[in-house]
């Protein structure tokens, strides 16, 4: 998950402390899961969805499917 995690991050144009603001973690946990030592517990993906909502969930946990949320794509 921390690549999708740093996808996301990049893709926003965020630093590491802007996200962890915007999700209400610490910078610190950012740091430990984008380092992989810990990974995001289920408050912390629903918040992600909350703030972020044109990525799709089943990507976000997963790493499958489309990046963005069907409803979120443009044709």
């Amino acid at each position: 998950m921390k690549e999708r995690l740093q996808h996301i991050i990049k893709a926003e144009s965020l630093t590491n402390l802007q996200f962890a603001q915007i999700v209400e973690i610490s910078p610190a946990s950012v740091t430990h899961l984008l380092a992989g030592r810990n990974n995001p517990s289920i408050e912390l993906v629903a918040k992600i969805a909350r703030r972020f909502p044109h990525y799709n969930l089943r990507w976000l946990i997963l790493g499958e499917g489309n990046i963005y949320s069907p409803e979120h794509v443009q044709h």
